[in-house]
């Protein structure tokens, strides 16, 4: 499968930014990357190449499974309103190999939790609906239900959730 036209839509976003802000942001201590609709990394500072071992290119969910995550914060980086990525923050006071408290599983129905793992797997929502044979919308329905279920805002913030707590 190709790249949406999304993910080079965030590449052209990314090399218009102002290279004063991107060092600013390169050497923040948080954490902090930007992915691109499918999960991979697009761009991240100095604390997440080395808190994390991650580097561009690579899926986001690899350094999450590996380290989990402490708390992220995202937020959608949207133009024309599409979402053509993600940039997330996330604490530097978890140390690796940290252990923390699990949530207690959700209840999610077995749809939802269908959607969930799809959307591990950096699927769109017509991806989702396709593979699911249901609807666009029914998905979006799922998707906000699981999302209210985990007290999350964004899909990003569910997945890194769910594998963070080993729910996927």
């Amino acid at each position: 499968m190709s790249a949406p036209r999304n993910s080079d839509h965030l590449a052209q976003i990314l090399r218009e930014l102002p290279e004063p802000l991107l060092n600013a942001f390169g050497e923040l201590p948080l954490p902090m990357w930007i992915v691109d609709q499918l999960g991979h990394i697009r761009w991240l500072n100095t604390a997440a190449s080395v808190r994390f071992e991650a580097r561009v290119g690579a899926h986001f969910l690899r350094f999450v499974e590996q380290d989990g995550v402490a708390d992220v914060a995202t937020v959608p980086i949207r133009d024309d309103d599409e979402v053509v990525g993600v940039i997330a923050v996330s604490s530097a006071s978890s140390e690796r190999g940290d252990t923390r408290r699990r949530k207690r599983k959700p209840r999610l129905t077995p749809r939802q939790q269908q959607v969930l793992e799809l959307l591990a797997h950096g699927r769109s929502t017509a991806e989702i609906a396709q593979a699911l044979q249901i609807s666009e919308q029914t998905v979006r329905n799922h998707i906000r239900h699981l999302l209210a279920e985990l007290n999350v805002r964004t899909r990003l913030e569910a997945v890194v959730t769910a594998f963070r707590n080993g729910w996927l």
